[in-house]
């Protein structure tokens, strides 16, 4: 504690004499919030690089970004294009959001802490200011809860002033690798939040392969054994999660909503070159689209894309594939990046907005769509990927990512906060 103490004075008196202030409208910020990051005391019209660095999982992410200083020596990184750098853009996430595992440049000093970021900014490489900005990845008024009898793993942040619990569905990483990240993260806005794992957890099989869509039910009857019910449940799935959040608000009466990440309009296949399907219901495989014979693609960096491959399976499937979206007992919003290269979650997404349409779905359904965005569009914006080396092509341009994540988030709380 000392340690920290001495050091924090130190970068204090070492900012008021370079006379650089990095100025911050938070010094605690919830990961997806934005940080107002405005620089001040300049030589005006120089060019600076701002650094950004964080410890996670014992391991040092690093970022930068060149900008240029007006005539009054300010720098907003909310309002000034960055030159160069990891990430060129007008928004202070970009920097918080592909964090890379490298050496940060040696004339920077070590972060003093785990749960914090730490912001540098220098010229010709002298350090002329330094802030911490803590980190909030949960909630210290939520209670956590591990549930993990059998084949059931769920992560469970309970917050008492809930109304709302969200359960939180990831994609085909299996296990709770993201999902439980996103649930902390709503539990610190407010909400209770449950990440169910369905796949690829301790006694659970390992590939996405007939999974019964009960795992869900009985998952949600242990999490109200521990907290309790609540007068609304959401549910929120990404990519093939968003594919069963679909399938099984379509089958329960008691869901109020969908929120569906690069979603699917069908059900498909299981990861098997068995034709197979990946969900059941009451036992019995739910009808699917089999995989083509169009083999995946690589782009340019050598990744797999598998987009040719299901948009020739899709071609082929007929009306009982579909997913029975008509039958969810609420609104359903929809987000998915127009360069996907997985899957065509905008093909996809525009299927589910015209069978509604055409079944007269009394609830409403936003079809939200990104031009620049890829298939790894979740929130919250802050979580970098780099960390976890896809073999896969997602698509997408980094800034295009960094936006529509941040604009998911803005607009899956915005939805929360109206009801």
């Amino acid at each position: 504690m000392f340690r920290v103490l001495l050091y924090t004075l130190l970068l204090l008196l070492f900012s008021c004499q370079s006379g650089v202030q990095i100025n911050t409208n938070k010094n605690a910020v919830i990961l997806g919030d934005n940080i107002d990051i405005k620089i001040a005391g300049l030589t005006p019209n120089e060019s600076y690089l701002v650094h950004l660095q964080q410890l996670k999982d014992n391991q040092l992410l690093y970022s930068y970004a060149e900008f240029k200083s007006d005539e009054k020596g300010l720098i907003s990184l909310d309002h000034d294009e960055a030159l160069s750098g990891a990430y060129i853009g007008q928004d202070s996430l970009g920097l918080f959001s592909y964090l890379d595992i490298q050496d940060s440049a040696k004339f920077l000093k070590d972060i003093p802490c785990e749960e914090c970021f730490f912001i540098q900014v220098s010229q010709h490489e002298r350090v002329l200011a330094e802030k911490q900005v803590d980190r909030i990845n949960h909630s210290e008024d939520a209670l956590s809860y591990i549930i993990n009898k059998g084949d059931l793993k769920v992560d469970v942040h309970q917050v008492e002033s809930s109304e709302v619990l969200i359960l939180v569905l990831g994609g085909s990483e299996g296990n709770n690798l993201f999902s439980n990240g996103l649930a902390k993260v709503l539990a610190a806005k407010g909400y209770s939040a449950a990440a169910i794992s369905y796949f690829g957890g301790e006694n659970q099989v390992k590939t996405l392969l007939k999974i019964p869509m009960e795992i869900i039910d009985r998952s949600r009857t242990y999490i109200e054994s521990e907290i309790g019910k609540h007068e609304k449940v959401y549910i929120l799935g990404v990519s093939r999660g968003a594919e069963l959040a679909l399938l099984y608000a379509s089958h329960r009466e008691d869901i109020n909503g969908v929120f569906a990440i690069a979603p699917s309009s069908y059900v498909h296949q299981s990861f098997t070159f068995n034709k197979l399907s990946a969900w059941t219901m009451d036992g019995v495989p739910v009808p699917f689209v089999p995989y083509g014979l169009a083999l995946p693609e690589r782009d340019e960096q050598g990744k797999t894309s598998f987009l040719n491959a299901y948009m020739e399976a899709i071609s082929t499937a007929d009306s009982t594939m579909e997913i029975p979206v008509e039958n969810i007992k609420g609104n359903i919003v929809l987000f998915s990046g127009k360069d996907d290269q997985v899957w065509p979650s905008t093909l996809m997404a525009d299927k589910i907005e015209a069978r509604l349409e055409a079944k007269e779905f009394p609830y409403k359904c936003y079809n939200y769509q990104y031009e620049e965005a890829g298939h790894n569009i979740t929130p919250p914006a802050y979580l970098t990927e780099v960390l976890y080396e896809f073999p896969y092509a997602m698509g997408g341009t980094i800034k295009g990512d960094v936006e529509a994540k941040a604009d998911v988030w803005q607009k899956v709380l915005s939805f929360l906060e109206s009801k």
